[in-house]
């Protein structure tokens, strides 16, 4: 039930694994377990939402976070487009049997970003039985429900074979980003609601929705109610269902009343502890006036328990600590629970820095006795800190910044860093080349005097600045499509930040040279883009196979590489296209009398022939030119079906070629097959799935729609000449290790 997060090419990263699935329990009658209860942990990207609709789409009436956080609780209004689902497991339907049963098909998911905490994964395994317990009781009450304000969309479940429903646990910042989408409040809440029921579709599902509950948030309220966090998810479980099933206390007062009431008599149904949602709310709104919440300085004062951080999100990214008198007690020693705060703060990513008057020697022994000395804790040799010392202060320095300023000045990465530590020093202790013209000849004095003395290679940053404006002047620096096209070294791309989220790249004339390999240069090109978090996409005329076995050579195929059976990909010129988790979204094939014929011709003519389908090859006989489809351009070896009907009814094709000398193919096949050239067209439809921050790499005519809707699209040079017309840059040749220069010159 959850919605895609996207489709092919739309995240900036592609999941590899969805982990921990739980397997569902056998088909049940509404009385007993559901059915199908899954347990997933999704990836950390957004919930994606898209105003149109798509192949997976399912239009929703009421997509509307409803959501309640103790302030105020509004549903978001509108008509949308629910985009592309993914995460749902494919479910068998039980066998009916004489007397109706409705499956309860439940999915309780937990966003990645949530650490792997024992509590939350008890409690998503407690949800499996708590959602469908409370699935069953609220629907039991809409049968004979008397509520006025309760919107009656859905009333009778017992209409439906199945209902769907997902829950998932995220952190604050997910809700945040999913509540400022929809419901444009830039906070994060506790729950938020999303139908996706469609009464005018007459569905045999009830898609009853997505509950989105923050456990962040959820076990700050249940701290503050004084129940468990389990307790609270509950609570708010229930609150997010009711939603889903028409009620909204926004409406009014006396809608309002209703839905408490119906809370209440759920929770206290089920056994669960605690309040409704909405009294829980009052209750909360009504203490607060009694409740001195905020120091003088503006930060909340109340005390979390010990352990419960993991929940709360750090307000400041380092702690400087002093050691006599409040560290260290009047024994002069770390307490337990100041040694388990301190770990604790630190297990949540806030820096820790002593800053004393005592000796670091002194600090390590003394917390060596709590363990927070060493590598992992506090103190060390290796760690900074503030000891018997002044503290004149910081120079941060950007190896990125310095790694570029290196390769652009001709010397290594440690004598421009080595010049910018200088140049930071220099201001620490007093010198500012922004006061004058005369203090800035004296910094860039005492610069040289400096690298000079300690025998550092390298000018001084302020001599090294004028160089540089001097020579730009003369130095053409972009292409006429506004890309730099200075090459970079290989290994340096660590420095540089990407331009491009996907590279698409060719196969056959482009990575592949003219012997049908990929040469180590590409391949460590590749890698290295891949390192830096760019998405390679394979787009060729090639079957996914022989893409696989030609990239295998070089390490580039499997779960880390760029192709596998589980990633995107178009292939056989964009007839079979293959999205995340390699499934495949998009499959043309050819008309049944255009294959009879290719065959007809073939048999009768003795020219040999490929038919394509998916990922088999298939000819009607032997012939050594068949062969070398898979001895050198490693396609699947062609299987023989010795007769054209046979051939015919063996599968459906999506692309056909023929096999011929040159001569043969420029006097014989082309004449006559000029009618049907369209044969191996691409597919323009998958284009459309493309997001704008690519860089495509090609050589054929049949890359020139893929290069033409590339935010920057390279040719190489022994590409066709119409490619390299529509082409933005003409890179070197494919023999030249072009995909490996296009990569080191435009694509960081």
């Amino acid at each position: 039930m959850l919605p895609r997060l996207s489709p092919l090419l739309r995240t900036s990263t592609f999941p590899t694994s969805m982990a921990r699935v739980i397997p569902r329990a056998a088909a049940a009658p509404l009385s007993h377990t559901p059915n199908a209860v899954a347990f997933v942990r999704l990836p950390s990207a957004r919930l994606g939402f898209v105003a149109n609709a798509n192949r997976f789409g399912f239009v929703s009436q009421s997509l509307k976070p409803s959501i309640s956080n103790g302030q105020g609780l509004s549903p978001l209004r509108g008509r949308v487009w629910a985009s592309q689902r993914e995460y749902r497991k494919v479910r068998r339907r039980a066998a009916k049997s004489k007397e109706k049963e409705l499956e309860l098909n439940v999915s309780i998911c937990i966003e990645e970003d949530l650490p792997d905490d024992p509590e939350v994964l008890s409690i998503a395994e407690m949800l499996r039985l708590n959602v469908p317990m409370a699935m069953k009781l609220a629907f039991d009450g809409l049968k004979d429900s008397t509520y006025k304000t309760r919107d009656t969309a859905i009333n009778d479940v017992g209409g439906f074979e199945s209902v769907e429903l997902s829950v998932l646990l995220c952190n604050d910042e997910f809700i945040r980003e999913l509540n400022k989408e929809w419901r444009d409040e830039d906070h994060a809440t506790d729950v938020l609601s999303m139908s996706e029921h469609v009464p005018e579709l007459k569905l045999p599902i009830l898609m009853l929705g997505d509950i989105v509950i923050s456990v962040e948030t959820a076990a700050r309220q249940a701290e503050e109610r004084g129940h468990t966090l389990l307790d609270e998810i509950r609570i708010l479980m229930v609150h997010g269902l009711l939603h889903l099933l028409g009620f909204d206390h926004e409406l009014s007062e006396e809608a309002e009343a209703e839905m408490e009431k119906e809370e209440e008599l759920l929770l206290k149904s089920l056994g669960w502890k605690g309040k409704g949602l909405i009294q829980s709310a009052y209750d909360a709104e009504n203490s607060a006036y009694s409740h001195k919440e905020n120091t003088d300085v503006g930060f909340s004062k109340d005390r979390k328990k010990e352990g419960s951080l993991r929940f709360y999100k750090p307000k400041f990214k380092y702690i400087f600590c002093d050691m006599d008198g409040t560290l260290l007690n009047s024994k002069s020693q770390v307490t337990p629970a100041n040694a388990k705060a301190l770990k604790e703060a630190m297990s949540r990513g806030v820096k820790v820095v002593i800053a004393t008057g005592k000796a670091r020697p002194a600090v390590i022994e003394s917390l060596k006795m709590v363990d927070l000395a060493g590598k992992d804790g506090i103190v060390s040799e290796f760690s900074p800190g503030v000891f018997l010392q002044l503290m004149l202060g910081d120079i941060v320095i950007s190896v990125e910044t310095a790694a570029r300023q290196a390769e652009e000045r001709g010397h290594t990465l440690l004598d421009e860093i080595r010049i910018l530590m200088v140049h930071g020093l220099l201001h620490l202790l007093g010198f500012d080349h922004e006061l004058s013209e005369e203090a800035e000849a004296e910094m860039e004095k005492e610069e040289e005097l400096l690298l000079k003395s300690l025998g550092w290679k390298g000018k001084g940053l302020i001599q090294s600045a004028y160089d540089a404006e001097n020579s730009a002047y003369s130095h053409k620096e972009n292409t006429d499509v506004g890309f730099s096209k200075d090459r970079k070294k290989e290994g340096s791309l660590r420095f540089y930040k990407p331009k491009f989220k996907y590279i698409f790249c060719d196969m056959d004339g482009t990575l592949l040279n003219s012997k049908s390999q990929v040469t180590p240069a590409n391949a460590r090109a590749l890698k290295e883009a891949m390192s830096r978090g760019v998405k390679v996409v394979i787009a060729t005329g090639k079957a996914r196979p022989a893409v696989i076995e030609s990239l295998k050579m070089v390490d580039l195929a499997g779960k880390d590489g760029i192709v596998s059976e589980f990633s995107p990909g178009v292939f056989l010129q964009g007839l079979i296209v293959y999205g995340r988790q390699g499934r495949e979204i998009f499959r043309r094939n050819l008309d049944p009398d255009v294959c009879r014929e290719t065959y007809l011709y073939s048999w009768e003519n003795k020219v040999p022939l490929v038919a394509f389908t998916k990922d088999r090859c298939l000819t009607l006989f032997d012939h050594p030119l068949v062969d070398s489809m898979h001895t050198i351009y490693h396609e699947s070896k062609a299987e023989v079906i010795p007769s054209v009907e046979s051939l015919l009814a063996a599968a459906e094709i999506q692309k056909v070629i023929f096999i011929d000398t040159a001569e043969g193919v420029s006097t014989t096949l082309r004449p006559y097959w000029l009618n049907y050239n369209n044969v191996s067209r691409s597919n323009p439809k998958c284009t459309k799935l493309v997001d704008v921050q690519i860089m495509a790499i090609g050589d054929g005519e049949n890359d020139i729609e893929m290069l033409e809707l590339a935010m920057l699209g390279i040719a190489l040079s022994n590409g066709s000449e119409k490619t390299k017309a529509v082409a933005n840059a003409i890179g070197v040749s494919n023999d030249e290790d072009g995909v490996a220069d296009a990569i080191y010159r435009y694509a960081f």
